[in-house]
């Protein structure tokens, strides 16, 4: 798997850095809104050729999870941050999103111990689990 290569230099997790760098500098550098958006779609763009990347070259790996969903998150969080600096009456709604995520994250990640997150399942009701 991954030919040799530490996995922390396969393609897809180079990709999900890329990612989080775009994402870091969306959050830290003041954009025109234009700049802002165009930094976010190419974070968002990348998302959809990780993947298929990953699986193309046999580069899957719990990292490579692991970069995904943060950048996701990251993405999302920073857009809802956006919206409410220019609307601060969606605060409560967007704060709320944002965490809704983060424990969501959160708990997908510490449930899964080590199984790819989509697949691990609690026993008990479908929709509690």
């Amino acid at each position: 798997k991954g030919m040799g290569i530490p996995e922390a230099l396969y393609v897809p997790n180079l990709i999900g850095y890329v990612r989080l760098a775009l994402l870091g500098y969306a959050a830290w550098v003041e954009l025109s809104p234009g700049a802002f958006l165009a930094t976010l779609l190419c974070s968002f763009i990348l998302d959809l050729v990780d993947g298929p990347i990953a699986r193309a070259l046999a580069q899957t790996s719990r990292l490579g999870e692991l970069l995904d969903v943060l950048a996701d998150n990251a993405g999302r969080s920073l857009a809802w941050l956006r919206c409410i600096a220019l609307r601060p009456a969606w605060a409560p709604f967007g704060v709320f999103i944002i965490a809704l995520e983060w424990v969501t994250f959160l708990s997908t990640q510490l449930h899964s111990r080590g199984r790819h997150w989509k697949t691990a399942r609690l026993p008990g009701p479908p929709l509690l689990t």
